[in-house]
């Protein structure tokens, strides 16, 4: 009976069946406990993969549900993963837009340019504790949508960020609905103003 064994703590055993007045040898026992290693090590690799695919499913499920375009930026190279989502919060299909920080770069509303430039260096040197930022996109179809960016760096051992992972939401709608809003309160102050002068 040998134990399988990882990290002190027992994953199974081996359980060899010999013949009455089998004499052990040490070949057997090193041979058996090298059996128990590689097994304790599927076993282990086995339950890594399944923890990353029940993580990369509540990942995926918990994105779907707030309906985030995701990006995740190296810093040393500029490359970017845009999400498919992302891509088509801005009217484009997943092959139409390339894996660099230019495309958003050159999507920035030039209003928001400066302010976003700030926003996010502010976060990278450390001089504020969250990213975000609300800011336009060009749309493909040339209007300007609103999005709320979120994100977090993650820091080398020396404290220097070499990536950055955030998410994209699309509050255009939103942003829509307060304009009209404070539109209606205008015209109603304008009301009330009319009514007064009259009475």
């Amino acid at each position: 009976c040998v134990p399988i064994r990882s990290n002190d703590h027992t994953e199974g055993v081996i359980n060899l069946y010999v013949e009455s007045g089998h004499i052990r040898k040490s070949e057997e026992d090193t041979f058996l406990l090298s059996v128990a290693d590689v097994l304790a090590g599927a076993i282990k690799r086995s339950r890594i993969e399944e923890n990353l695919r029940n993580s990369e499913e509540r990942f995926a499920l918990a994105v779907k549900g707030t309906d985030a375009g995701i990006w995740d930026w190296d810093l040393r190279t500029d490359d970017v993963y845009f999400s498919p989502r992302w891509k088509s919060m801005l009217g484009y299909e997943e092959h139409e837009i390339t894996n660099s920080f230019a495309e958003w770069e050159n999507r920035l509303h030039a209003d928001d340019r400066e302010r976003a430039f700030t926003t996010l260096q502010r976060y990278l040197k450390g001089r504020t504790q969250e990213y975000e930022l609300e800011h336009r996109l060009r749309h493909r179809d040339g209007t300007y949508r609103w999005i709320l960016a979120r994100g977090a760096a993650v820091s080398d051992v020396h404290g220097q960020a070499f990536r950055m992972v955030g998410s994209h939401i699309d509050m255009t709608e939103r942003k829509q609905m307060e304009k009209a809003l404070r539109h209606k309160e205008a015209q109603l102050l304008a009301a009330q103003d009319v009514q007064r002068r009259i009475l």
